[in-house]
C-alpha cells in the first residue's frame, strides 16, 4: 500500500430553520447544532504487527495507517496515539506538507512493567509510563522519514525491546538509522558501533530480542547494576549476532540467516526466526539452539511471516509450544503451524473458517484473498493473534486440522476513506470509496459494521482501492465507481473493478476499461456521471501524465478521449490528493 491517511466520517444534524441560516449569503450562525458521530466500518487497514505481554494479557496491535492500539483482558482495542496523548511535535503539521507518517513503526510493552510502552511513530520513539495516557519523546535520533507504507520492513519485528530484567535498558532501531541503546529508560542513548555489529545492508534495519533463560549479570555495558546476560541482534544483510555478557561484546553467530522478518527468544532460551528469503514478506522458519542453526521441516514452511512461543507452555524445550504463522489464499492456505515439543513435530493447519461477527465484511475479505498474517503473539489462554486485514485469533491446532480464525477488531478504525457520495435516491445511506477493501453502503445511524453483501466494488477478489464514486443526477440511484488494484503504478498487472449500479451501491456491473489506461500504468483518478450513460473517467500517473480524461455515452462499453485546448502535458499524479478534480454539473444537465 502507498501511503494515505486514515479518515473517520462524520454526520451533520442542523436544525431546518438554522441551516437556512447558514446557507444566508450574509451571515454565519455560530448557534449551529453541529453533531459528529462515528462511523462504524471496523479495520479497513493492514495490521502491520502483534505484540503481547501474556502475563498480563496485554496485546498491542500496530497499523500502517492510524496508529497504535491496546487492549487490555481481551477488551475492545483503544488507540493511543492521540492529540491529547502524544508530545505537540509528534502530531503538529509541519509547514510545507502533512505529517510524514499516519501509522506506527513498532510498538512493545515491558515485561516487567505494563505501564510502560514503547511506540516508533512519526519518525521519532516514545516512551509512556502510564500505560499510554501520554507519552514523551526519547533519546533516539529523530529519523528524515517514516516506512509506514514501504514493503515487508513494515512488518518486521521486534525494532525495540525492553530488558525484561531492567526496564532502563531498552534496545531500538528503526529502518533507517543505527542501533541505539539506553541504560536509563530514554533519557539518553548510546549508538552501537558498527565495527561491534555490522549495520543494515538495506533500509530493514535490525531485530532485537532477549533470551531470559539465560539469567542475569552484574556486569553489563554501560555500567548498568543489573541486566539479563543474553541478547540477540539480526542486523539485515549480515545475520544474527549474540551476546552473552550484557551487550558487552558481540559475536556473529555460525551459520545465520543473513536475511530476517520475525524472531523471539521463548523460556528455554531457544531462538526461532522467520527470514525474509523470498524477499516479499515471506520466510522461511529457522531455529537457534546449543550455537546451531537448524531449519525446522513442515510444510509451507517457506512462507511464513512471523512466529510466536506460548510462555504458559515452555517450562522445558521438550515441552515448549511453538507458532508460526503462514501466508496463504482463500481459504485453504495454511495459517498456523504448531510444535508441542520445542520443534520435534509439527501440526500444520491446512485451510481456515472465519469468525467475523464484530465485523462481518471482514469474512468476505478473509476468504477471498486469504490470509497473510503480520506479526504473531499469545494471550494469556493459549489463544495466537495476528495481524490481518483487521484482527484475527485462533486456537492453534493440534492435528493437520481446519481451524477457525475468529475477528478480534472492534475499536480498530483504519479505514483510509478516498471518496463520500450520497444521492436522494439512498435514503441516507452513504457510499464511502476506500483504499484495499473497495466500497461501503453504510446506513444510518451508522453505528454497526457493514455486512459483507454490501462490500466491495464489481466483486472482491483482490485488494481494491475505490478512488471516486459519484450518483448520476437523471436517475439518483445509478452509481458510477472508479476502482482498480493499484498494481499498475507499481510495475504490476492493472486489474479495474470499475463499473456501474443501479441500485445504490448494493451490486455494481463492470466496465470495459479503455485500454489506454489498462496498459499505461495507471492508478486511480476521478470519475464523474450526468445519468447511467453519460460518464467521465480522469485517470491519473500513466505514461508520465499523460493521459488525457475520456467519456462514455453508452454505459462505458466505448470510450472517447476529450481534447483540452492549451493542455499539452496531460494530467499529472494526484490519485493521492484528498480534492476532487472532475465534477457532473448538478443543474445542466450533460455537463
Amino acid at each position: 500500500m502507498l501511503k494515505r491517511f486514515a479518515l473517520l466520517l462524520a454526520v451533520l444534524t442542523w436544525p431546518a430553520i438554522a441551516l437556512a441560516a447558514f446557507f444566508s449569503p450574509c451571515c454565519y450562525n455560530n448557534s449551529l447544532n453541529v453533531t459528529f458521530t462515528h462511523v462504524e466500518i471496523v479495520g479497513a487497514g493492514a495490521i502491520t504487527g502483534i505484540t503481547s505481554v501474556p502475563s498480563a494479557n496485554l496485546l498491542l496491535a500496530r497499523t500502517d495507517q492510524y496508529g497504535c492500539y491496546k487492549s487490555v483482558n481481551n477488551s475492545q482495542w483503544s488507540e493511543l496515539v492521540t492529540t491529547n496523548a502524544m508530545p505537540a511535535s509528534a502530531v503538529t503539521v509541519a509547514a510545507g506538507g502533512p505529517i510524514d507518517a499516519g501509522g506506527c513503526e513498532e510498538l512493545v510493552g515491558d515485561p516487567s512493567n505494563i505501564q510502560n510502552l514503547w511506540i516508533f511513530f512519526n519518525k521519532n520513539i516514545y516512551l509512556s509510563t502510564n500505560g499510554g495516557t501520554s507519552f514523551s519523546s526519547t533519546c533516539y535520533p529523530a529519523q528524515a522519514s517514516d516506512l509506514s507504507n514501504t514493503g515487508p520492513a513494515k512488518t518486521m519485528s521486534p525494532r525495540i525491546a525492553v530488558d525484561p530484567n531492567n526496564s532502563n535498558v531498552v534496545y531500538f532501531s528503526t529502518h533507517s538509522a543505527g542501533l541505539e541503546v539506553t541504560y536509563n529508560q530514554g533519557s539518553t542513548c548510546t549508538a552501537i558501533s558498527t565495527a561491534t555489529i555490522a549495520a543494515p545492508t538495506s533500509n530493514s534495519g535490525f531485530l532485537v530480542a532477549f533470551d531470559p533463560s539465560g539469567g542475569t549479570t552484574t556486569s553489563c555495558a554501560g555500567g548498568v547494576a543489573l541486566c539479563t546476560k543474553s541478547i540477540y541482534v539480526s542486523s539485515y544483510g549480515t545475520g544474527v549476532y549474540h551476546s552473552n555478557d550484557g551487550g558487552q561484546t558481540w559475536t556473529l553467530t555460525t551459520g545465520t540467516p543473513t536475511t530476517h522478518l520475525y524472531m523471539t527468544v521463548d523460556s528455554t532460551g531457544v531462538l526461532w526466526f522467520v527470514d525474509n528469503s523470498n524477499n516479499n514478506g515471506l520466510g522461511v522458519a529457522h531455529k537457534y539452539a546449543a550455537s546451531a542453526w537448524a531449519a525446522p521441516t513442515f510444510t509451507h514452511n517457506n512462507i511464513l511471516t512471523s512466529v510466536a512461543f506460548d510462555p504458559n507452555n515452555c517450562s522445558t524445550s521438550a515441552t515448549c509450544h511453538v507458532v508460526f504463522m503462514i501466508g496463504g489464499g482463500g481459504t485453504t492456505g495454511g495459517t498456523t503451524a504448531l510444535t508441542q515439543n520445542g520443534g520435534g513435530a509439527w501440526a500444520v493447519a491446512t485451510g481456515y473458517t472465519p469468525s467475523t461477527t464484530d465485523a462481518p465484511w471482514l469474512a468476505n475479505v478473509w476468504t477471498t484473498i486469504g490470509l497473510f498474517p503480520n506479526g504473531a503473539a499469545f494471550d494469556n489462554s493459549g489463544h495466537v493473534y495476528t495481524g490481518l486485514e483487521g484482527v484475527g485469533f485462533t486456537t492453534p491446532p493440534t492435528t493437520a486440522t481446519t481451524l477457525t480464525m475468529t475477528s478480534q477488531t472492534l475499536g480498530i478504525e483504519e479505514a483510509e476513506v478516498s471518496s463520500l457520495s450520497t444521492s436522494p435516491n439512498t435514503s441516507g445511506s452513504l457510499l464511502a470509496g476506500n483504499w484495499d477493501v473497495g466500497s461501503f453502503t453504510l446506513s444510518a445511524p451508522y453505528n454497526s459494521p457493514p455486512t459483507s453483501s454490501n462490500h466491495g466494488c464489481a466483486g472482491q477478489t483482490s485488494f481494491q482501492h475505490a478512488y471516486s464514486i459519484d450518483w448520476a443526477e437523471a436517475n439518483p440511484s445509478d452509481f458510477a465507481c472508479l476502482s482498480d488494484n493499484q498494481q499498475g503504478y507499481i510495475g504490476g498487472t492493472y486489474t479495474s473493478y470499475s463499473g456501474l449500479s443501479s441500485n445504490g451501491g448494493s451490486t455494481w456491473g463492470t466496465f470495459t476499461v479503455p485500454s489506454a489506461i489498462s496498459t499505461g500504468g495507471h492508478i486511480g483518478g476521478c470519475m464523474a456521471a450526468s445519468s447511467s450513460t453519460n460518464i467521465l473517467w480522469a485517470p491519473t500517473d500513466g505514461s508520465s501524465g499523460a493521459t488525457a480524461p475520456l467519456y462514455t455515452t453508452d454505459s462505458g462499453s466505448t470510450w472517447n478521449f476529450i481534447s483540452v485546448s492549451g493542455v499539452t502535458q496531460g494530467w499529472g499524479i494526484q490519485y493521492y490528493f484528498s480534492g476532487r478534480f472532475c465534477a457532473a454539473d448538478r443543474v445542466n444537465a450533460g455537463t
